[in-house]
């Protein structure tokens, strides 16, 4: 659980750090590579948990409206993430089950 959390932390602040210089949405790949580290580190049910995770801090802190968790209905760049993020848990099982063949 601290890899989760942590590494949503760093991605968060990266996130924050970077904010002034492009759009939030096109900075949730920093939330990819924490999901990555965690799904390496510590398995499935860890990245996902990192995913979800990731996706309410970006959508929290730097979606507007800001501090306010709202959910669209229409496909947006940040549904994707969380397609995305969703999708390197599924990749690192794959690499983790042909390591064992």
């Amino acid at each position: 659980m601290a890899d989760t959390v942590g590494a949503v932390a760093v991605a968060t602040g990266v996130v924050a750090l970077l904010d002034s210089f492009t759009t939030a949405t096109g900075l949730g790949v920093v939330y990819l590579l924490a999901v990555l580290f965690v799904a390496i580190r510590r398995g499935e049910i860890a990245a996902l948990a990192t995913a979800v995770l990731s996706v309410l801090a970006l959508n929290y802190f730097f979606i507007e409206p800001r501090h306010r968790l709202t959910l669209s209905r229409d496909p947006d760049p940040q549904s994707r993430s969380g397609v995305q993020q969703r999708s390197v848990a599924r990749v690192r099982r794959l690499l983790r089950d042909g390591r064992r063949s």
